[in-house]
């Protein structure tokens, strides 16, 4: 299983998780939190974790970056 398959099952839990635009943390939350804060889809926050969105975007300076804090089931 992909380090990323394993992750997304804490989407539907409260874990919490880092966004980051670049260098600059927005915020920390659960992925719900995260959503609201930027107003954008609770799918999109997931999405900034994809290897999709990440090799899409490995050469933006700007890129959004979900980073995992803390498990919690």
């Amino acid at each position: 299983m992909t380090d990323y398959k394993r992750k997304t099952k804490y989407y539907k839990s409260k874990s919490i998780w880092a966004l980051y635009k670049g260098e600059e943390l927005i915020g920390i939350g659960t992925i719900e939190e995260l959503a609201e804060l930027t107003n954008v889809k609770k799918e999109s926050i997931m999405f900034y974790y994809s290897p999709s969105y990440k090799k899409r975007k490995k050469n933006s300076i700007n890129r959004k970056t979900l980073v995992l804090v803390e498990k919690r089931n």
